[in-house]
């Protein structure tokens, strides 16, 4: 299955292809809205059930097949379809909580690509966050608006990735250049969250845009005690996804699926 990216507002693709630039929207400033709910049909060699089936998508069924799976989809944007929802992230007072249920503890842990432990990334972490500041939603969007203003979308560097002699750099090897594609963006902004004690994890997915193109992207969830998984997009600075981006797998960083890019191998088709 190949894919083929067309001009659009987040036309993203990460670890071992390219990206090309998208829009810089701030914090909670929603991205399309295509209606109450969208259903797809996912092609897929190796199928993630717990990412694939988690908030806000749903799966209605799934047929195995020789070469993978075939998986039908619901989900919706939850900025306009999860009205409740959407008004305690905003209006809430969350905090970090002492202790975090043993699934989520797995995505505080640093990684190769994720080096939240690392006294430059508690440095900045430390310079961003006002001393006292406990809200997981508010902490979120201050990392979001410093890597809006610190690191910048590198052609070059997508163009090395898109042709496979380049791979995804972690979050202190994109620091220092500030130069980055979006997995790289998700990078950071994993690592930033970690370091102050939140959890957070690394979504591969595709974006189908309006049935002209598939592409893979890399955005972010974070966990907030009482609402759970909270997504937003590092590269464009954005609280919230759109229905026509689809989870695949969710894991501590890109490397922790187990398959490179090419083995993914997965296609969307819009049904409804």
């Amino acid at each position: 299955m190949n894919f083929k990216a067309k001009g659009y507002l987040i036309l993203l693709l990460f670890s071992n292809a390219g990206c090309q630039s998208g829009s810089n929207q701030g914090p909670g400033i929603p991205q399309v809205l295509t209606g109450p709910s969208s259903t797809y049909r996912l092609f897929i060699k190796d199928l993630q059930k717990e990412a694939v089936g988690s908030y806000p998508q749903k799966i209605l069924s799934v047929i195995r097949t020789d070469s993978g799976y075939i998986a039908d989809i619901e989900t919706f944007t939850p900025y306009y379809s999860d009205s409740l929802r959407r008004t305690r992230i905003l209006t809430g007072g969350f905090s970090i909580p002492d202790k975090y249920p043993h699934k989520v503890r797995d995505y505080l842990r640093p990684t190769n690509k994720t080096q939240s432990d690392s006294p430059i990334i508690d440095s900045i972490a430390e310079a961003i966050v006002p001393h006292g500041t406990v809200n997981p939603v508010k902490i979120a969007e201050l990392f979001l608006g410093w890597i809006q203003n610190n690191i910048r979308y590198d052609e070059v560097l997508a163009d090395s990735i898109g042709k496979g002699t380049a791979g995804t750099r972690s979050a202190l090897e994109t620091i220092k250049p500030g130069k980055v594609t979006c997995s790289e963006y998700t990078n950071v902004f994993i690592s930033l969250m970690r370091n102050r004690g939140i959890p957070a994890r690394f979504i591969t997915g595709i974006l189908y845009v309006k049935g002209e193109s598939e592409m893979y992207h890399a955005w972010a969830e974070y966990y907030v005690e009482s609402i759970g998984w909270i997504a937003v997009d590092p590269q464009n600075a954005s609280f919230w996804l759109p229905d026509w981006g689809i989870k695949l797998y969710a894991n501590r960083d890109f490397e922790s699926i187990g398959h490179t890019l090419p083995e993914i191998d997965a296609m969307v088709e819009k049904i409804n």
